[in-house]
């Protein structure tokens, strides 16, 4: 059976490294706002984009193709070199390196450095913001919520005590809350407020509440026992001051019931999986399912209204037709809240995101990989009605290129059914017989030729 490659964030990838990778070299030059070089700034590599791939907004993080690298200090003359692999997935070209640098007395800053024209990374010293939780509950853990798309890792504020925590912010508004993680599962919340970052020094105390529980079940549409359910929630609390989201889940009962512990105030929004069920979505789009949503005042116990998922039989042979045994088939169906779009069922929980001392990061699904049997078929049920992609990966061969409509990838598509069983055959090709990058330049140049 062949090994399967490691796997993070839903996709598969192989560690690249042990191919003899070619690297080079990019000097990195940090500046303060006034031109002057920024000596022992710790500057680290933290993902990168391909030139095939410029216009994704996502990117690769550091260790999915490669070790992620140890942090480099400036220089008296603000300068520091990364080494980077110059190509990424077959053979494609680096184009850009997602940079981090981080100073005590600057703020942390991720930048986009590309390798072919780098420009310098410019840092800010930004306001210096001291954050004070104030609850009768001991033993807490004060956090700082700095609202949508403002995420600052724990690492980056300094705690002097349970209840206070420091950190340099830039300039901008945030919609500061702070949360208070107990012992116990309980977390408590302050009501957001308005802070304008520009250069000051200052200090905020926030009164903690415990926050609020919401029951809810399934319709009757669903038979029971529930088999394999999980509840995906995301709470939305708007203020004067912007949005704050908070991300949890829980597991569904057989009887079709769910208890979601600790909120803030706001409306929910809910994404529920179980065996042949998925919560109806608000709108339709296989591509991306949307949460249905609950407005703060709606009463407990919620009822979730669900309809039926497909499945995805899909057998994979080898360049000889043969059954292909230990290949790894992988669906991506995407779940899409506010904070971003995620491998549907899965949750980065808010509260753990802080405990870890990192971004929230969806954590794997297994439920949408499934590794082929001796007669090369895969199983994957509970997938999204409508047009699915799915990929095939195994050690010693690829999936054929395909055109969609004319640009090459190399993947499969498939029309799931709801309730019933689809199936479609994919024979694979040796790896190394056809060159992605190669037909993706050919596509390339024929544009150019229309020109």
């Amino acid at each position: 059976m062949a090994k399967p490659f490691p796997v993070r964030y839903g996709w598969v990838r192989e560690n690249v490294m042990n191919r003899n990778t070619k690297t080079a070299t990019v000097i990195v030059e940090v500046l303060d706002t006034t031109g002057s070089p920024v000596r022992s700034a710790m500057v680290q590599r933290v993902g990168y984009r391909l030139k095939e791939t410029l216009a994704s907004a996502y990117g690769v993080p550091e260790g999915d193709l490669w070790p992620t690298p140890s942090p480099t200090p400036t220089d008296t003359e603000g300068r520091t070199t990364l080494v980077y692999p110059l190509e990424g997935e077959e053979g494609m070209r680096l184009a850009v390196l997602f940079v981090e640098v981080a100073h005590p007395d600057f703020c942390r800053t991720p930048i986009e450095l590309s390798v072919t024209s780098p420009t310098p990374l410019v840092l800010q010293r930004g306001a210096r913001l001291t954050l004070i939780g104030e609850s009768e509950t001991k033993d807490l853990r004060v956090h700082a919520d700095l609202g949508v798309a403002r995420f600052l890792p724990p690492m980056d504020w300094v705690r002097s005590s349970t209840d206070t925590v420091t950190a340099r912010l830039p300039a901008g508004r945030y919609a500061v809350r702070a949360i208070g993680l107990g012992s116990t599962d309980e977390v408590l919340f302050s009501a957001p407020q308005e802070f304008r970052a520009e250069n000051q020094t200052a200090t905020l105390r926030l009164a903690l509440t415990p926050g609020r529980s919401v029951a809810g079940a399934l319709d009757s549409s669903v038979p029971r026992p529930v088999q394999h359910g999980i509840v995906v929630a995301e709470v939305t609390t708007p203020s004067a001051a912007g949005i704050n989201l908070w991300k949890t889940s829980a597991p569904l009962a057989e009887d079709g019931t769910f208890l979601l512990t600790s909120l803030p105030p706001g409306d929910l929004a809910l994404v529920v999986v179980c065996d042949g069920f998925l919560s109806q979505p608000t709108e339709a789009d296989s591509r991306s399912w949307k949460p249905q949503i609950f407005p703060a005042d709606t009463p407990s116990p919620l009822r979730v209204q669900m309809t039926p998922s497909g499945t995805a039989r899909i057998q994979v042979l080898g360049p000889d037709h043969a059954p292909l045994n230990g290949a790894i088939v992988l669906f991506s169906p995407n779940q899409q809240f506010q904070s971003g779009n995620t491998i549907l069922g899965s949750c980065a929980g808010t509260a753990e995101a802080f405990e870890k001392g990192e971004a929230p990061k969806p954590a794997l699904n297994n439920r949408y990989q499934v590794q082929t049997d001796a007669a090369g078929i895969a199983l994957i049920p509970n997938l999204p009605p409508g047009q699915q992609i799915f990929y095939v990966h195994h050690a010693d061969y690829e999936m054929p290129i395909a055109f969609v409509p004319s640009y090459p990838v190399r993947d499969a598509r498939i029309e799931i059914m709801a309730g019933a069983v689809v199936e479609q055959t994919v024979t694979m090709e040796k790896a190394g017989t056809r060159s992605l990058v190669r037909e993706i330049e050919k596509y390339e140049a024929a544009l150019q030729h229309k020109r």
